[in-house]
């Protein structure tokens, strides 16, 4: 299921539901690449697809439900949310990574972390929402003279 919806002030929504499959993180990454050409921040695209994918993929692989995916963009962030049927929070592993770096996953949150202008939990009824936003900044302008 997928649908777009334009807000006030011009600001651009857009959703898709994924069956928990091992393909999801896959889709994600392209809806969001292709939100962020459609939606003229073409610049985010590479940071909002590994966000999209870390959070999907921790869906996934933690609950084993249904994904909600929401790409917002309004006047200075893009939003990325990922809802699911669990309630259990997301848990934020710096640790763990630093003690065995060879250690499969426990990374995703903290990519998440430092590509991402703030992200959070909220549970609702029947499970919960992990959210990231990521400034809008357009490219600065080419100056031949700044690259000497």
């Amino acid at each position: 299921m997928r649908w777009l919806l334009t807000g006030p002030g011009g600001s651009r929504r857009d959703h898709l539901q994924l069956a928990p499959l091992s393909t999801c993180p896959a889709a994600a990454r392209a809806f969001v690449a292709d939100f962020c050409r459609r939606t003229a921040v073409p610049h985010l695209a590479e940071s909002a697809q590994v966000v999209v994918s870390e959070l999907v993929t921790n869906a996934v692989r933690h609950t084993g439900t249904v994904v909600g995916l929401t790409i917002a963009r309004g006047g200075s962030h893009l939003t990325i949310s990922v809802r699911d049927g669990s309630t259990a929070p997301p848990c934020l592993t710096i640790g763990y990574a630093r003690r065995d770096p060879s250690a499969p996953g426990a990374r995703g949150l903290l990519l998440v972390d430092r590509l991402s202008a703030g992200w959070g939990t909220f549970a609702h009824t029947g499970g919960k929402t992990v959210w990231a936003t990521l400034p809008i900044r357009p490219y600065p302008p080419y100056s031949p003279s700044a690259s000497a």
